[in-house]
């Protein structure tokens, strides 16, 4: 069976600087985006968050890698664990990062895709908002629906940053399937 192609916004480009020299600035400044270019830029982070995952390339989420200015120090996520790996709940930056590298050593088939993405950004108050519905593949035979929330704030330097992640269940329940055994 071939994986279909990842169905992403045909107005999001599907990586950082669309596809150009990640070392090389956006070609927005993100500091003075409003309205539309602004919920276009911080999709584009969330699309490109996922294509460094599916392209195996986690540099990308490194502390010096390209997504690193768009994720906050204060970062915390929810993610759904492998059973008996970790805690369940909200973690930092430094432990969600952990995350997928340990889901890509146990099945490398594993794929993100993003079905529906919907953004709604505050700009008086700094804030946005984004929920999306997407699904997990590659961990046995299942596809693993989930529902998602990240939210940004505008930081003092007027650029906008992840600051936290959270994942509905979906994941959890095909992993306790097909997951190794974990002390």
């Amino acid at each position: 069976m071939i994986e279909p192609t990842i169905q992403q916004h045909t107005s999001v480009p599907t990586s950082l600087n669309g596809g150009t020299n990640p070392l090389q600035p956006s070609i927005n400044s993100p500091a003075s985006l409003t309205g539309s270019d602004l919920v276009k830029h911080l999709e584009w982070i969330a699309y490109s968050f996922v294509d460094s995952i599916n392209d195996r390339d986690l540099t990308w989420l490194g502390d010096d890698g390209p997504m690193s200015p768009y994720i906050s120090q204060d970062f915390v996520g929810e993610q759904e664990r492998i059973p008996g790996s970790s805690q369940t709940g909200f973690v930092g930056r430094e432990e969600h990062a952990k995350f997928f590298p340990m889901i890509l050593a146990w099945f490398p088939n594993y794929k993100i895709r993003i079905f529906d993405l919907s953004t709604c950004v505050d700009e008086g108050k700094g804030k946005a908002v984004m929920f999306f519905n997407g699904e997990s593949t590659g961990i046995g035979d299942l596809a693993m629906p989930s529902t998602c929330t990240v939210e940004f704030q505008r930081y003092d330097d007027g650029h906008w940053k992840m600051c936290r992640f959270a994942g509905v269940r979906g994941m959890v329940d095909g992993c306790e399937l097909v997951s190794p055994e974990v002390d």
